[in-house]
């Protein structure tokens, strides 16, 4: 079964020394996989798997505290892509253009 994105942080920096991403993943709410990506698709990954969102969002935050990262939560860009994102505070239909992933 595929998983879908539950929630998608990026830290907002482009190529493989600097990007990093991180992913909740979910098989319909029976698994939760929080993967932790550094480099891009092509980089290093890793992964765990957890019974609950609440246990699969806490083990996601502590890998979301890195002082010189920018972290910008890009879970919208899954359920639309090709369409817009809505900026926070953005009215539906107004957006910051393509997705920056």
């Amino acid at each position: 079964m595929q998983h879908r994105v539950v929630r998608h942080w990026w830290n907002g920096q482009w190529g493989r020394l600097g990007r990093r991403d991180v992913y909740i993943r979910s098989d319909n709410g029976r698994v939760f996989e929080v993967e932790v990506r550094q480099g891009g698709a092509e980089g290093r990954a890793w992964l765990a798997l957890f019974d609950t969102l609440d246990d699969a969002e806490a083990e996601a935050d502590k890998h979301l505290h890195h002082e010189q990262d920018t972290w910008r939560d890009v879970s919208d860009a899954h359920t639309h892509w090709g369409a817009t994102m809505r900026q926070p505070n953005a009215r539906p239909g107004e957006g910051a253009g393509a997705s920056p992933i």
